[in-house]
């Protein structure tokens, strides 16, 4: 029995398993394709959305506009 996933989905699978015996396979989530949206350009009038993910582009940007020598 997998041990991933939140504390409710391995709660519902023990449940599973301890009322049938019947070991559940752990549901895949997919990525939205909105959160793969890659901006080439950035600058410090860019807004910050909900899904914005701090990738190495963007720590070497605000490393080279704030933390300069």
């Amino acid at each position: 029995m997998s041990a991933s996933g939140s504390t409710h989905e391995i709660s519902d699978r023990i449940a599973v398993f301890l009322e049938t015996g019947e070991i559940q396979k752990l549901l895949r989530k997919t990525k939205s394709s909105t959160t793969k949206t890659v901006q080439n350009e950035l600058s410090l009038e860019m807004v910050i959305t909900e899904n914005h993910r701090c990738s190495q582009s963007v720590r070497t940007f605000f490393i080279s506009r704030f933390l300069r020598d």
